[in-house]
């Protein structure tokens, strides 16, 4: 696993940019120089080759949910020093929201909740706030984006599309009031 993580600050930290020309002219040297031994040909076309599919899989996996306009806008920037807590949205960065303030945490699990799960019921002590919009996409911090949650079903909403979040969020702010 650590390994996984010096691998991603590796190709975070090169400049996109370059590690494509890199890549290029690696493969491109391996293809067109003459009276090189055969071996130092097939080194350099391999690690272009390593090179470009490593930024190709990288783009995949990092942009694939945010569309390829934001993939080739990173192909030809400088990567964010902090992408988990930064978001690109143009010309001007944001930061994602603030974690639910514990006031509202609290009205929304003794009143509206009434110390239950509002996924599967169950009473729970230690409730977990769940932004249907996540915050890193500057989910607000209001009712109808937050789920009260146990520990187990907040682990299960990557896996339950939003529109049935959203659904039951709409039914439990129907009988309640954030004002009460």
């Amino acid at each position: 696993m650590p390994r996984e993580n010096e691998e991603e600050s590796t190709i975070e930290n090169l400049s996109p940019l370059g590690g494509l020309i890199i890549g290029i002219v690696l493969v491109y040297a391996s293809l067109t120089t003459e009276g090189a031994v055969l071996f130092i040909r097939v080194i350099l076309g391999s690690v272009g080759l390593v090179v470009l599919v490593s930024l190709v899989y990288y783009l995949h996996s990092k942009y694939k949910e945010r569309g390829i306009k934001d993939a080739i806008r990173w192909l030809f920037s400088q990567p964010l020093k902090n992408e988990e807590t930064k978001q690109d949205t143009g010309d001007k960065e944001t930061e994602k929201t603030p974690p639910c303030p514990d006031k509202l945490k609290n009205k929304l699990y003794f009143e509206r909740a009434e110390q239950e799960c509002e996924w599967c019921g169950k009473n729970i002590d230690n409730p977990e706030i769940h932004h249907i919009k996540p915050r890193k996409e500057n989910g607000p911090n209001e009712p109808r984006n937050l789920l009260v949650l146990c520990p187990n079903c907040h682990t299960k909403m990557d896996s339950i599309g939003r529109s049935k979040q959203k659904y039951k969020a709409r039914k439990q702010n129907e009988g309640w009031s954030e004002s009460e």
